[in-house]
This record gives structure tokens, C-alpha cells and sequence, in this order.
């Protein structure tokens, strides 16, 4: 099992009135003390996904579909303050834990 898990997950923009997809089905599993590259064309959406994963999209974008976890904890969906606090929460946990091992 991955520390960071994104299973399907789907964005979408409302642009216009209109719902644009974003992201399409992204799934991926990151195991503990490595890293993940993001690595494509300007405007190919690496910037979404990161947004996404810590759920601080723009306005008008949306996780439409899918799951995210952290450790093994699924991710809720909320806005954005509370997405913040939650990653800043958690990383500030992870640390202390890591520290005392």
C-alpha cells in the first residue's frame, strides 16, 4: 500500500456554464520515501494534479470522481482553509513520528 494513493480521480472546470474535464481517471500509488515526478508540456496539468492531491484547487474546479489517501486515511473533500489545515495537520504529525523513531 502506498503512503499517497489517488485512485480515478477525476477534476472538472466549470467554464462558461460549461464542465470542462481537467483530469481524467488519474490513479497512481506513492510507497513510502519515494518521490514522484510530474513531467509534461506546459499546460499538460502538473500543476492541477498537485493542486488536486492537496485539494487547494482554483475556483470553479472540482474532484468530480475518484478517492484520495494519505497514509492510509482517505481524504475528505472541503474547502479550501480546511484542506490547508489538514495538510499542514498531518505534515506537521508525520514529522513528529519520524522524529521519534
Amino acid at each position: 500500500m502506498g503512503l499517497l494513493v489517488a485512485d480515478r480521480i477525476t477534476v472538472t472546470a466549470r467554464i462558461r456554464e460549461r464542465i470542462i474535464p481537467a483530469i481524467e481517471s488519474l490513479s497512481f500509488s506513492l510507497p513510502p520515501g519515494r518521490i514522484l515526478g510530474l513531467v509534461g508540456e506546459s499546460g499538460a496539468g502538473k500543476s492541477m494534479i498537485a493542486k488536486s492531491i492537496a485539494q487547494l484547487m482554483p475556483p470553479g474546479f472540482a474532484i468530480r470522481s475518484g478517492s484520495m489517501s494519505f497514509d492510509g486515511e482517505i481524504s475528505p473533500r472541503w474547502n479550501r482553509s480546511a484542506a490547508a489545515a489538514y495538510w499542514v495537520a498531518r505534515s506537521l504529525s508525520s514529522r513528529r513520528t519520524r522524529s521519534r523513531r
